[in-house]
């Protein structure tokens, strides 16, 4: 139900939730000093239940990815020159 989650980034096609604060008091709290986890979803349905054109994007994720994976690499200690053969 809706009035169990805040919304905390994104918009209505998708966005980050988390638990209500309320939800959070309510449940026992952790001791002092204690580790706890706080619990977020990820709701992604717009982006793909709407028109088709909207879902394109999708298309293009494997050329996105492959531009990112230069960035992926080391960098170069020293440049090397260039050999022409």
């Amino acid at each position: 139900p809706k009035e169990f989650v805040d919304q905390v980034a994104g918009d209505g096609d998708a966005g980050f939730f988390r638990r209500a604060a309320w939800v959070d008091r309510a449940a026992d709290p952790p001791e002092e000093g204690q580790w706890w986890r706080r619990m977020e979803a990820y709701a992604w349905g717009g982006l793909t239940s709407r028109r088709a054109s909207r879902a394109v994007w999708l298309l293009f994720l494997p050329f996105s990815l492959v531009n990112l994976a230069h960035w992926m690499l080391p960098p170069v200690s020293r440049p090397r020159p260039a050999i022409v053969v």
